[in-house]
């Protein structure tokens, strides 16, 4: 038996499209097609807070549609081609007008799945009815793959990062309440997760202090916290982190630490460019104030 309309409505309604704002039912191929391309292959980043919302997510959305069409274990999978569950024949080779999968070198369950999305992408744009119905089916797992996130089979698991996964999405899963993967949502709390790693790094690592004057190596520290992940790119975070950093080392780098004084009291909490939570947006103010506080002889 099917599922009922209202359960369809429910994966359309709380999918979200790669690009959004554009019309699902044009041009989706090109849109997927463009994700892959631009997705870093050669770099993975594991273990963000967002991997493991968005593959619960591909999972809770694969669950629905297998529960639709009634496909039970042992062809039960979370990762397959929904194009061919569907016993749906294409008209063309997705493998060859789509060559950007062979960007993807060395995870065959990765290149695969991206395969099923750009299949499935297809049947999106040849209105095919099911494939309508369930169009952001697989657009959780290829945002899962945008950030950094990789998947492999492990016996009878799918293993990303430290999550693990049985490969069949179980109909339990359908009674759950969808996520919210909104980028703002993801972007916010792989941020924190970022900033809470901020000063577990070791930024003089491999540097022969004696070398270097303090001057010098208040420069070098700050190149490095500028092409540091866990900054965000931030320069408010940036800056108060070299703060603290000169200061903890007792790094005497008076031109750079009058550089942080400045920026730190000019700064407004409200100018903050990226998102954070509220706890972290709390600790950076707190990390500010300290900061301050002990450069205010200077």
């Amino acid at each position: 038996m099917h599922r009922s309309h209202q359960v369809i409505i429910q994966i359309q309604n709380s999918s979200l499209n790669i690009n959004r704002g554009e019309n699902t039912l044009k041009e989706k191929l090109e849109e997927v097609r463009t994700c892959i391309k631009n997705i870093d292959w050669l770099n993975t980043e594991e273990d963000k807070p967002s991997h493991a919302v968005l593959l619960f997510e591909f999972y809770r959305r694969r669950a629905i549609f297998l529960d639709y069409l009634s496909i039970e274990t042992p062809m039960r999978r979370a990762f397959n081609s929904a194009a061919k569950e569907s016993e749906i024949q294409l008209q063309e080779d997705i493998e060859i007008i789509c060559p950007e999968l062979e960007l993807i070198k060395e995870n065959w369950l990765v290149k695969w799945t991206c395969l099923f999305s750009l299949e499935w992408a297809y049947l999106i744009d040849k209105k095919t009815p099911i494939a309508c119905q369930f169009q952001d089916m697989y657009d959780p797992i290829i945002e899962l793959f945008k950030r950094g996130g990789r998947v492999h089979y492990h016996h009878a698991d799918v293993i990303c990062g430290r999550l693990g996964r049985s490969r069949i999405p179980s109909s339990s899963l359908t009674t759950y309440d969808p996520e919210d993967i909104r980028d703002e949502v993801l972007d916010e709390m792989d941020n924190a997760w970022y900033y809470k790693q901020i000063l577990d790094k070791n930024y003089l690592d491999n540097i022969n202090i004696g070398e270097h004057s303090v001057e010098e190596l208040a420069s070098i520290i700050l190149e490095r916290l500028k092409a540091c992940n866990c900054t965000l790119g931030e320069n408010i975070i940036i800056q108060t982190t070299l703060g603290e950093l000169l200061l903890n080392k007792e790094i005497h780098a008076h031109e750079h630490l009058k550089i942080v004084k400045t920026e730190l009291e000019q700064f407004k909490m409200s100018d903050l460019s990226v998102l954070l939570p509220n706890t972290e947006r709390e600790d950076l103010f707190l990390r500010i104030k300290e900061v301050l506080a002990r450069l205010s002889e200077i």
